[in-house]
């Protein structure tokens, strides 16, 4: 059976990309329950694929299978975050400080460039915060492939079960997208600059930006977050 908006592509890697752009952007939300019968309604697919996409999904931490109830969007663990949060601040300050030494003019019109478009961005009244959030991303893998460590950043990135939802939560919820960018170009002032103390106290302090913007709104949403036992 053919997907309507497949256009012939493989049915199963269809529906395997849409959830899972659907769980990372949170439009499923943690906690939110998945039903076989529903989802072979909306995709126009057998059981087969569906289950196949579902057991992906859980392999890679996205989906929990529960009995008699369904594939539940796995709940963020706030401790896997906060212990990301403290490796990413370790690892990108010292990769700032290298970088800063480094950049030639060409990788600083690079960084300039990206943050035009999201000066531009924000212009827009309707934009969604997935454009911002894949901005703000691209701009800080700058430091990283350009000192070489595009192997830490591509295993940062791949932290989405916890951190990459958080983060998109940040945005979704609260919407500080211009102090986010005033950061950045603070950020990008210090490279210029090589004011290593002030770059270095700045990355951290915006790397826990998340946190410090969402303390409200975890409390409020609870539901979203693994309780400790």
């Amino acid at each position: 059976m053919q997907n309507k908006n497949g256009k012939g592509r493989d049915l199963e890697q269809v529906i395997y990309k849409t959830l899972k752009a659907e769980i990372i952007s949170l439009v499923l939300e943690p906690g939110f329950f998945l039903q076989e019968v529903e989802l072979c309604q909306r995709f126009e697919a057998s059981r087969t694929p569906v289950r196949t996409v579902l057991q992906r999904l859980a392999a890679e931490g996205l989906i929990e299978i529960v009995p008699y109830k369904g594939a539940m969007v796995s709940l963020l663990d706030f401790n896997v975050v906060m212990q990301t949060i403290f490796l990413r601040k370790s690892v990108e300050a010292e990769v700032l400080l290298k970088y800063s030494k480094m950049a030639s003019k060409m990788d600083l019109e690079d960084i300039n460039h990206n943050l035009r478009i999201q000066s531009i961005l924000l212009e827009k009244e309707d934009f969604k915060a997935e454009e911002f959030y894949l901005l703000d991303t691209s701009l800080h893998s700058i430091w990283f492939e350009k000192t070489g460590n595009s192997y830490i950043w591509n295993l940062l990135q791949n932290l989405e079960v916890n951190y990459t939802r958080f983060r998109l939560l940040d945005l979704v919820e609260r919407k500080q997208f211009k102090e986010i960018y005033n950061e950045h170009i603070a950020l990008f002032d210090y490279i210029k600059n090589q004011e290593d103390s002030k770059l270095k106290e700045l990355i951290s302090y915006h790397l826990d930006g998340g946190v410090r913007r969402l303390s409200s709104t975890i409390k409020n949403n609870k539901h979203y977050f693994k309780i400790e036992e």
